[in-house]
């Protein structure tokens, strides 16, 4: 039996949790938070592509493993 690991909010966790998705560094998870301080929660996961280090191939790996609320 496998266990769904449980979905990261990307609107209220933090940096340590934020490095917890495939390919997302201190770097980009400090790019994430700057941009939720900035504009205010993320309304959709697709924001993300918005966020500085974070293209296309970086959300389809880890778009499964996030949630905004």
């Amino acid at each position: 039996v496998t266990t769904q690991k449980e979905k990261i909010n990307i609107n209220t966790a933090d940096e340590e949790k934020l490095q917890e998705l495939d390919g997302v560094g201190k770097t980009v998870a400090q790019n994430i938070i700057d941009y939720r301080n900035k504009n205010g929660e993320f309304q959709s996961a697709d924001e993300l592509m918005n966020v500085s280090g974070i293209g296309q191939s970086n959300f389809s790996a880890i778009k499964d493993q996030i949630c905004i609320s």
